[in-house]
């Protein structure tokens, strides 16, 4: 049950290193646009 206690933890972990590796991302994009 912990696990399960724990999932939104981790799915925002996730979400935040996704996030994180877009914001890196979007210059690179823009200066390559």
């Amino acid at each position: 049950d912990w696990e399960e206690a724990n999932i939104p933890y981790t799915v925002r972990k996730k979400r935040q290193a996704f996030l994180n590796e877009s914001e890196i991302q979007k210059p690179v994009n823009s200066m390559l646009a």
